[in-house]
């Protein structure tokens, strides 16, 4: 990857190993019961939109529209 793309959050395959909100809350694999956060989209008029599933216990217990919160990953991205 070139250093001046950034990959949509719908391709990148990284582990996410927290989300964080404006107020600092964090959310993250290993407290609560949480398990994993995965990206994925949802439909709007102009295509997909990045939300990210928050699993508890096996199922999806939350959903959040991206767009409120920062993601954080478990490693940097690598180049080819």
């Amino acid at each position: 990857m070139d250093n001046k793309e950034i990959a949509n959050m719908l391709e990148d395959d990284r582990e996410i190993i927290a989300i964080v909100f404006h107020d600092d809350a964090t959310i993250k694999p290993g407290d609560n019961g949480v398990e994993k956060i995965e990206c994925y989209g949802e439909p709007s008029h102009y295509g997909l939109v990045p939300w990210l599933a928050v699993y508890k216990y096996g199922e999806v217990s939350t959903r959040i529209p991206a767009m409120h919160v920062s993601v954080c990953y478990s490693a940097p991205v690598t180049t080819a």
